[in-house]
């Protein structure tokens, strides 16, 4: 339980350093314009975080973030070992 908690802790830092150090009043990308309540740029910021995903399944991921507003929310909603079991879950 103590390597999961740290994982998580590890998680919520990086998010926090990447929330703080990207915010700017410029114009939104494109990739970070919110389509549902998570942009994309905010899951792929929380997926990153993810320790040992391998490319496939991060590519995979990834394009399931971007085509799919619902499964974001849904992403986001879940703590970090539930994430895990929705990326396998993916077809």
């Amino acid at each position: 339980m103590g390597a999961i908690n740290a994982m998580v802790e590890h998680s919520k830092a990086r998010l926090d350093l990447f929330t703080t150090s990207h915010t700017s009043s410029a114009s939104p990308s494109p990739s970070s314009i919110s389509t549902g309540g998570y942009s994309i740029t905010q899951c792929l910021a929380v997926l990153n975080t993810i320790l040992g995903l391998d490319k496939a399944t991060y590519i995979k991921t990834m394009n399931h973030l971007v085509n799919n507003a619902e499964w974001r929310e849904l992403f986001m909603g879940l703590d970090e070992e539930k994430k895990l079991w929705a990326i396998e879950s993916i077809p």
